[in-house]
């Protein structure tokens, strides 16, 4: 077979101009395919980090749950960490008809140490250490009408929670409290508004106080639930297809969860990217391209070398043989052209990522990183070398059954003929 390979060698040499366009052709499509996912992963894992910062790097949030449930997501091999609070029920401002959740702060059963670093928050002031006294985000400083320099006053308002017996019997707790501000809890980068959940979130309103000082609980014993926010082992990336079977396992019901919804967005989105299934538009018309132009360069090129061809089979060569040649000039062009093609890609990406700045990065103070994911990569390997098989396909076939005497007389048509037909013109 050395022989052949030299010969391929030759004959692609002999016309370069084609040659070369070939590899062009392959490069220039990989590389394009491979930058226009890889840009959008890139900025998708930067967002990622943004949103990290901005809202804190927990996968979901269960509201109002049992202790009994609480225990159960302590124990579940799937959760890396958690961290929770007691849910009180709400303080009512019947002024304005709003409505703020109040929370525990290292109360009974309360794992509440990282509570607020988990959500990208700064506790500003003093945690609480009474009943009486009480932190406010800025959302629920604004609903309660104390939103200009809070700390050190007094409020008074309805606190509220439904709640149900072990019988199943429900009841209503609802009694007037007051308590002193003594801390106000603020996002560390307050730009970052979005659609989805995150802005649900921002805009909840929730205040903290002590849930259980010298045995003295600030409301029934009964009626204490829990808030627990979660981060799954593993795969980060998974952390959607985890909620939803941790939520089936242990019965924590769809509505108690309010995810994360930024941070779980970027994810998908980068799960999206890496899917052989999702091929973008512009990337088929691409692939497209390599097929018709391989295919039609290479009929072209083995077309032209019909008469070296009818040689090589008078003196010998198997079908196997001339095949053989065709396969080993497109594994050249698969490999080289593939190769090439991703490193010109990875460079376009670099470039990409930096001109097309998203304003996320800038509010959370990021600088654009290109992020290489080898399952991008990958399928681009796979997208590009499946349209060069293809193209070779039928030139394989084709030159493979041309005979001794035919190929001589295909090659004195081919002659007389010129070397390429108007569909070749057009479709080159």
């Amino acid at each position: 077979m050395r022989i052949y390979r030299k010969l391929s060698l030759l004959y692609m040499k002999k016309n370069k101009s084609r040659t070369v366009m070939m590899f062009a052709i392959v490069i220039a499509t990989v590389a394009f395919m491979l930058s226009i996912d890889m840009i959008k992963i890139s900025q998708a894992y930067n967002k990622v980090e943004a949103y990290k910062k901005a809202y804190g790097d927990y996968h979901v949030e269960h509201v109002d749950i049992s202790k009994e449930k609480l225990e159960k997501v302590e124990n579940d091999d799937r959760v890396g960490y958690r961290d929770n609070v007691q849910n009180l029920g709400f303080l009512i401002n019947k002024e304005n008809g709003t409505r703020v959740e109040l929370k525990s702060f290292n109360g009974e059963n309360d794992n509440s140490k990282n509570y607020f670093d988990r959500k990208g928050q700064i506790l500003k002031g003093n945690k609480p250490k009474d009943n009486n006294e009480i932190v406010l985000d800025e959302e629920s400083a604004k609903n309660l009408g104390v939103s200009e320099n809070p700390i050190g006053k007094t409020i008074s308002f309805e606190l509220r929670k439904k709640y149900n017996l072990p019988n199943g019997e429900e009841r209503l707790y609802s009694e007037n409290k007051k308590f002193k501000v003594v801390g106000i809890v603020e996002r560390e980068y307050k730009g970052l508004n979005s659609s989805l959940a995150g802005k649900v979130e921002q805009e909840r309103g929730i205040s903290y106080t002590y849930g259980d000082f010298r045995g003295k609980n600030i409301i029934p014993k009964e009626a204490i639930t829990y808030d627990v926010i979660l981060r799954f082992t593993g795969n980060e990336l998974l952390a959607g297809k985890k909620i939803e079977y941790l939520m089936m396992d242990l019965k924590l019901g769809r509505m108690s969860v309010n995810p994360n919804g930024n941070y779980l967005s970027a994810m998908y989105s980068i799960n999206d990217l890496r899917d052989l299934e999702n091929i973008n538009k512009n990337n088929l018309i691409l692939i497209l391209t390599v097929i018709l132009l391989v295919f039609n360069m290479l009929n072209i090129i083995w077309g032209e070398y019909l008469r070296e061809i009818s040689m090589l089979r008078l003196i010998g060569a198997r079908k196997r043989d001339i095949r053989f040649m065709v396969v080993y000039q497109s594994t050249l062009l698969a490999i080289i052209g593939t190769t090439v093609g991703i490193i010109v890609g990875l460079g376009i990406t670099e470039i990409g990522i930096n001109v097309f700045k998203d304003t996320t990065l800038e509010l959370a103070q990021l600088k654009p990183k290109m992020h290489i994911d080898l399952d991008v990569i990958s399928k681009t390997i796979t997208i590009s070398v499946l349209a060069i098989v293809l193209a070779t396909i039928i030139p394989v076939i084709k030159i493979g059954r041309v005979g001794c005497i035919e190929a001589v007389t295909n090659s004195l048509k081919t002659k007389n003929k010129g070397k390429q037909s108007k569909v070749g013109n057009f479709i080159q």
